[in-house]
């Protein structure tokens, strides 16, 4: 009797708990949390911040959507006060006293202010990073169709409804690495300058309904969005293709979805990075995006990116997918996405094309794809990573000057450097970085630096990059630039540049003083990374008007040196007349006038100093603007005039 005892009250414990497990499996969203972080002064230079017991490290702190998070800062008599900002308030909001609410999915920047009773104020950063609740959906009922989807169907939601070109091999589970997936270019070149991509996965052969077709119902409705807005067409293929007998179809992505299968595909977008909006078509297969989906948003940045979601369905509307792309979309805008039925996209063009054009018109992407964020002070990089649009140029200062000038201008807030190592300062640059941080006025992830290697460097680009980042003290670079264009061999010199990304060794790449179309273009279709950044000489009288609206189809950005057009010129451009009379306007100097022009304008600006009282005016720009007025008299101005002998 015992025995059996014991035996009743095991079997009915491991009832309770797979009961336990069973009703844990279908809550759609955790339980929200409290996270608490702490903020100290070390010493009298540096900001610690610690999340629980523990260093924050990389100064991230991860929260789910929902989440509080509680700031508090130390007993210390050195503090007076500690003042919280968030940079994305979307993300994350934080009232000043450090009551923070994750609202969203995404990336939100904490600036913490530590007041002191003596001396002057200390910051550091810290990133929240808010994940989304994965939605459990309940597959004993079928999603309810999407408000423009024509008509409901009795087809089960678990059958495709369109079927495209996807892998017959046996599922498999989710690969650790994403394969090497070789890049092909989009067709039809775009009369937007390259913004948009519609990028689409479908099939054709037996479909439901309306027997075998020789385009998927998913392909047609893409080329109507490529036809209506003039963006580029890309098609996502998979290595091997599904079977074009419908059932047999059905069976293979059913079991590739229930072994969450990644299947390979034979391509993706070359320039992938140069197109600010996705519009991002699909099937619904069982309930859901085909696998397919799933190994591209897994494998590629869109961060930065808007996505716009599209599908064809056999009844079963949109079926959560949109919150699927949001969640796999990290850092990217995704709009509500448009639904049809796969019958009425093959047997009523004209009626497609009516619902599509209300969906297109409703979340027509806006015109302004700059990136610039005059709030922040940064742009989004077309890699997605922010760089700050202000910074100190070293051009033609001594090593000694360098590090002064480094020094102070990250002192006074300056994030954005510039240095070459034909200047001969890098050493200066890194002494001055490293003197900023160990007294505590930034950390190393807060500051870009960018450098750029010497024509005479480029055959032997690898030691090169080894070569300046033993100069400068650092373990990567922000930023590496060719310096010139060379046609002999900078393409051998970018190759190794983009060798040095693979390798963590830089973030980003770009180029310098490349002024026509035509040879910027040469670079471009040798390579595989498209640059993010082309330094050129831009300045009022110079505005390179020309070349910043073909950079537009790549999302690569200008960057002026000569920015207040270089010893010699800048008392001219100071003396200009509409120059002069918008900087009495504003109580700002001429010099803060063409600064805060340029960034108004989509440059980033990287004016050199040696004069500390110089370094911090150039920085005053932030706290006024110029009038769409004001921006056209500084159009009037250009002169496509260069001050440069080269």
């Amino acid at each position: 009797m015992k025995k059996l005892r014991k035996l009743f009250v095991f079997a009915l414990s491991l009832a309770l708990l797979l009961l336990g497990i069973a009703l844990n499996g279908v809550e759609t969203q955790a339980a929200s949390k409290t996270h608490k972080v702490k903020v100290s002064l070390s010493g009298t230079k540096t900001v610690r911040v610690k999340s629980g017991k523990r260093n924050v490290k990389k100064k991230t702190v991860t929260v789910k959507k929902g989440d509080k998070i509680y700031f508090s800062h130390t007993k210390n008599k050195k503090i007076r006060s500690v003042v919280y900002k968030s940079m994305n308030k979307k993300y994350v909001t934080i009232t000043k006293k450090g009551k923070a609410a994750a609202k969203k999915a995404g990336t939100a920047r904490i600036k913490i202010t530590v007041k002191r009773n003596k001396g002057k104020a200390l910051s550091t950063w810290v990133k929240i990073k808010v994940k989304g609740h994965t939605k459990l959906e309940d597959n004993t009922q079928n999603p309810s169709p999407a408000p423009n989807s024509d008509k409901p169907s009795n087809t089960p939601t678990e059958q495709p409804s369109d079927t495209s070109d996807v892998p017959t091999v046996p599922p498999a589970d989710t690969p650790s690495d994403a394969p090497d997936v070789p890049t092909t270019p989009p067709t039809d070149k775009p009369s937007n300058n390259g913004k948009s991509l519609v990028l689409y996965f479908s099939r054709a052969g037996e479909n439901y309904n309306v027997g075998v077709v020789e385009k998927g119902s998913t392909q047609l409705v893409a080329e109507m969005i490529a036809e209506e807005t003039g963006a580029d067409l890309f098609k996502l293929e998979t290595v091997n293709a599904y079977p074009e007998d419908y059932m047999e179809c059905v069976t293979v992505t059913r079991e590739e979805k229930n072994a969450s299968a990644r299947p390979e595909l034979k391509a993706v977008p070359a320039n992938l990075a140069a197109y600010k909006n996705i519009y991002l078509g699909y099937p619904i297969w069982h309930a859901d995006m085909p696998m397919a989906l799933y190994t591209f948003l897994e494998n590629n940045n869109l961060s930065g990116k808007t996505v716009l979601p599209f599908c064809t369905h056999a009844g079963s509307g949109l079926a959560g997918t949109v919150e699927t792309i949001r969640t796999k979309c990290q850092g990217a805008a995704v709009t509500e996405g448009f639904a049809i039925d796969g019958t009425t996209v093959q047997e009523n063009t004209e009626g497609t094309k009516n619902s599509l054009g209300v969906w297109l018109e409703k979340v027509k992407p806006q015109e302004d794809t700059s990136g610039f964020d005059l709030e922040k002070g940064t742009v989004m990089l077309n890699n997605g990573i922010e760089m700050p649009i202000l910074g100190i140029g070293t051009y033609r200062l001594s090593d000694s000057q360098a590090e002064n000038s480094v020094y102070w201008a990250l002192r006074d807030g300056y994030r954005l450097i510039d240095t070459a190592r034909i200047y001969g300062n890098e050493a200066g640059v890194g002494r001055g970085i490293k003197k900023a941080i160990g007294e505590g006025f930034v950390t190393r992830e807060e500051i870009f630096v960018t450098t750029k290697m010497w024509t005479a460097d480029y055959d032997n680009g690898t030691a090169a990059i080894d070569a300046s980042l033993s100069r400068l003290g650092l373990d990567y670079i922000d930023l590496m630039i060719l310096h010139h264009s060379q046609p002999s061999n900078d393409v051998q010199a970018y190759q190794a540049m983009e060798q040095a990304v693979s390798d963590g060794k830089l973030k980003s790449i770009g180029l310098s003083n490349y002024y026509t179309a035509e040879d910027f273009d040469r670079l471009v279709n040798a390579t595989s990374i498209v640059p993010a950044l082309l330094q050129n000489e831009t300045h009022p009288y110079h505005q390179s008007t020309m070349m910043k609206e073909h950079l537009k189809q790549y999302g690569t950005v200008m960057e002026s040196w000569f920015p207040l057009g270089g010893r010699g010129n800048t008392q001219r451009l100071f003396e200009d007349e509409t120059i002069s009379e918008i900087a009495k306007a504003h109580g700002k100097t001429s010099a803060q006038i063409i600064l805060r022009w340029h960034l108004q304008a989509g440059n980033i600006a990287i004016p050199g100093s040696s004069n500390e009282a110089h370094i911090q005016e150039n920085y005053e720009i932030f706290d006024f603007s110029l009038s769409d007025g004001e921006m056209e008299r500084m159009a009037a101005i250009n002169k496509d005039e260069r001050f440069a002998s080269y």
